[in-house]
């Protein structure tokens, strides 16, 4: 594990479980993550990746990150501003992928996930690689999204499927 990571959990853990939030997201924030004024971190994220994972995360402004998170940091995450990312939620920049034979596994696919402004990921989701959420779009609990979200949307299910334009605006191409 990357020194500096391994001080920062150490240092995290010492935070108390609640009333911390401030406080651990400025200690990400002196670890070298660009963390936006105001980020909350309920708890302290599993983070993996990586020796320049510290270049990988950025949060915007007034992002709330939920317990018991993962950051799979061997490709970047981008957060937008006023994010809200659930308790258990997962941010995978690295998956297999199927292999043709039934007793292996497939390559490796790696790509950068993308957060958009005001999007909510309902608890215990998980965003896989190459995937883009759009700006105020929602995530039901529980989902695993392997596509790009269009902004304004809600989606769920395993795969995530499209539930319902939000706010009656018409959600703009992907």
């Amino acid at each position: 594990m990357n020194p500096r990571l391994l001080a920062l959990t150490a240092a995290a853990s010492l935070l108390p479980a609640h009333g911390a939030a401030h406080n651990r997201a400025r200690l990400f924030a002196k670890a070298g993550f660009r963390v936006g004024a105001g980020t909350l971190f309920h708890g302290t994220p599993r983070i993996s990746g990586n020796s320049d994972l510290f270049d990988k995360l950025t949060l915007g402004v007034d992002c709330v990150i939920g317990e018991s998170c993962t950051f799979g940091l061997e490709e970047r995450i981008a957060i937008g501003d006023r994010v809200v990312i659930g308790p258990g939620v997962m941010l995978l920049t690295t998956s297999s992928a199927p292999a043709l034979d039934a007793q292996s596994v497939g390559p490796a696919a790696q790509a950068a996930i993308v957060i958009g402004d005001g999007a909510l990921l309902g608890a215990r989701s998980v965003v896989l690689p190459g995937v883009t959420v759009g700006r105020g779009a929602v995530i039901t609990p529980g989902s695993v999204v392997d596509k790009d979200v269009l902004p304004n949307t809600r989606v769920g299910g395993v795969p995530a499927r499209q539930i319902e334009v939000l706010n009656g605006a018409e959600p703009a191409v992907a």
